[in-house]
């Protein structure tokens, strides 16, 4: 999609991007994963990403509640100061969007991070649209619109006018 529409490419990982299909030979037409954590800036929009689901086994890309809350709180500094547009995660912020299931439940440290920072759009997949239905992608809380982009969604973000 990237070359399609001469658009650049950022992305996190999910709980099941792991793998031989993850070594750097097999991958060399794509950029590295968005560092967790750490802003990134194209175009003049603000990104914040986190890759991983909340741990239910030992298969995939898991991360515990403790190491989740360990990348969040050492991302906070920066994000605090440069202020994310976007924040793109794998799992939904918890009561946000998840399910109750133990591997579909979002992250505590997600929410908490969404209570402060407020960034205008939060998008996420890993949760299942069937569970809800395909028309209930979306929820508000305070000032961010969390999307669902579980399936294939094309986002169009412009950068930010001299407002922000």
């Amino acid at each position: 999609m990237a070359d399609a529409f001469g658009a650049p490419l950022h992305y996190i990982r999910g709980n099941h991007d792991v793998g031989s299909a993850w070594g750097h030979s097999e991958r060399e037409h794509l950029p590295e994963p968005m560092p967790d954590g750490r802003i990134v800036e194209e175009c003049g929009i603000r990104m914040l990403g986190f890759s991983g689901s909340p741990r239910y086994n030992e298969r995939g890309m898991q991360v515990g509640s403790i190491g989740m809350w360990t990348k969040v709180l050492r991302a906070w500094s920066g994000a605090q100061r440069a202020r994310p547009v976007l924040v793109v995660t794998h799992a939904p912020p918890r009561d946000v969007n998840d399910d109750q299931d133990r591997a579909h439940r979002g992250f505590t440290a997600f929410r908490w991070l969404a209570d402060r920072l407020e960034p205008p759009l939060w998008i996420h997949g890993h949760t299942a649209l069937i569970r809800r239905g395909i028309d209930d992608r979306t929820a508000r809380l305070n000032g961010t619109l969390f999307y669902n982009c579980t399936g294939a969604t094309l986002v169009e973000l412009l950068p930010p006018d001299a407002d922000g």
